[in-house]
């Protein structure tokens, strides 16, 4: 059965249930599951993080590591409006950011983001700086898309030294497994 997003706190609890996996207590294959929109979600106003980081997880019985949302994704043919996502870049490491901060082996299909308002800012000229943005994804591995369309835009305020990648689906695609 799949988790039914009805509107943006559906939205954003999604995406706090799926970077904190280490907390999990409902289901641990929450961040593998099946998840559709129900309806369109205006996010003007809300204080959104992107979904998926990669975490280490360790119990009595394994330890392995999640490598973000690893579901499918159902927009269902609804739209996502006005989200905003902001990142500081305040540390020397790689930041991802959009919808989706990172993917592997993810379906996400038969969805619109409209007016997407991206931005990211450097505060050092460090080159172990970098950002991966893309509008829906900013790394996705192995991710399949399908009828996705996004429209907005993305703002820059980076050094020279900075790596930056940027896309309209994703910041990077890798869509060949390496192993």
């Amino acid at each position: 059965y799949p988790y039914l997003i009805d509107n943006a706190n559906d939205l954003v609890t999604f995406a706090d249930r799926i970077n904190h996996m280490d907390e999990e207590t409902e289901n641990p294959d929450y961040y593998k599951s099946y998840f559709r929109l129900t309806s369109d979600i205006d996010m003007t106003g809300v204080k959104f993080t992107p979904i998926g980081k990669k975490i280490q997880i360790a119990n009595q019985n394994e330890e392995y590591t999640i490598h973000g949302f690893m579901g499918s994704f159902d927009g269902n043919g609804h739209k996502i409006k006005n989200l905003e996502v902001s990142v500081n870049m305040k540390t020397n490491k790689e930041y991802y950011a959009g919808l989706f901060a990172l993917t592997h082996h993810a379906y996400i299909y038969d969805l619109t983001l409209e007016n997407i308002k991206y931005s990211v800012e450097s505060g050092s000229d460090d080159a172990t700086r970098s950002i991966v943005m893309g509008g829906v994804v900013g790394l996705a591995e192995l991710t399949t898309f399908e009828n996705v369309s996004v429209s907005g835009i993305m703002q820059t305020a980076i050094f020279e030294n900075n790596q930056a990648y940027f896309g309209g689906l994703a910041g990077q695609w890798y869509v060949a497994d390496s192993s």
